[in-house]
């Protein structure tokens, strides 16, 4: 019955956007009666890299929410399956943005038998509070370039985002005027999370040496994050990776995790009135493609001091849309 209802909501969703050439992943299953939806997602899925599909929750439970409306879908519950570590890295990430997401979008809920497996993030208690006695670190510039956690890239498609880094770093007003932004453009915002002290055996998630692409800070508006992707690289899991970010560095801002690294950049993140994430890519996918997502999204998370958005560049990379527009 499972397999059936995950072909039928791939058909739903592929009338929805007429795009019919994507797929559900195996590791999550999705089940309907009446207009309640529920989601399940295997201990394989919870641990998984966030960009992946099995591991993107946030991007399918938006994309069935606002392209199939309130009369098919009132809300949706999740479930999931806790692998035998609850320290993997990948875990404690997943619990991380559960919990953020889960905190202000009243339309998911959890599972009863699931609540009590909040418990086991080392970061944040299941109210979005900070976890007692422990003292988590942003790695700034100086530290993340100390640190050697193997040398390189470890895609071609991140070698090729990291160039589009330093294109729009070279020719940021392109960016920043779409969005009317004042402020200087500037490379790769330090994005691991360390607990104690900066070290490999400290990380608190996957990804020690992850940094933001491109950042910007006005005075009056906040922080700009642009996480940039090229076109066959902007899967579902992209807005995993940009409502990670957003969080991580909201949650800097608001005092609950320090920053080692230049004191700059620190008071920057600081001073910032709002911290606002944008997708940059010359394709998105197209359960993504979709207004009513970013405006739910920024319905639950602009009280918050959080707002998110997607940018579209052409080939001479100039800005052809922007959702929401500014």
């Amino acid at each position: 019955m499972k397999i059936d209802m995950q072909e039928r909501l791939r058909q739903e969703l592929a009338a929805k956007t007429g795009s019919p050439s994507f797929h559900l992943p195996k590791d999550i299953l999705f089940d309907r009666e009446g207009n309640a939806h529920s989601v399940y997602l295997s201990d394989a899925a919870v641990t998984a890299s966030m960009h992946k599909d099995p591991a993107a929750f946030e991007g399918w439970v938006l994309a069935i929410k606002t392209l199939l409306g309130e009369s098919v879908c009132q809300n949706i519950e999740m479930s999931w399956d806790a692998p035998d570590d609850l320290g993997d890295k990948n875990y404690q990430r997943f619990l991380y943005r559960l919990i953020r997401f889960h905190r202000h979008v009243g339309w998911l809920t959890i599972a009863p038998a699931c609540k009590s497996l909040l418990l086991a993030s080392r970061v944040l208690k299941p109210d979005g509070s900070p976890v007692a006695d422990s003292v988590f670190f942003i790695a700034g510039p100086s530290s993340s370039r100390e640190m050697d956690f193997g040398a390189g890239m470890d895609s071609i498609a991140a070698q090729e985002e990291q160039y589009l880094g330093l294109l729009f770093s070279e020719h940021p007003s392109e960016l920043l005027r779409a969005l009317s932004w004042k402020g200087r453009m500037q490379q790769q915002l330090p994005a691991g999370l360390f607990e104690g002290t900066v070290s490999k055996s400290t990380q608190a998630f996957t990804g020690g040496k992850s940094a933001i692409d491109l950042w910007a800070s006005d005075p009056d508006k906040g922080l700009a994050l642009f996480e940039l992707k090229t076109a066959d690289n902007c899967k579902i899991g992209a807005i995993s990776e940009l409502f990670f970010y957003t969080c991580l560095i909201r949650d800097l801002a608001n005092g609950l995790f320090r920053f080692k690294g230049d004191a700059k950049t620190e008071q920057s993140i600081r001073d910032a009135k709002a911290v606002s994430g944008f997708l940059v890519s010359s394709r998105i996918h197209p359960l993504l493609d979709n207004n009513t997502l970013f405006a739910v999204l920024n319905t639950a998370f602009a009280p918050q001091g959080m707002h998110f958005g997607y940018i579209e560049y052409d080939d001479d990379l100039h800005v052809k849309r922007v959702i929401p527009k500014p």
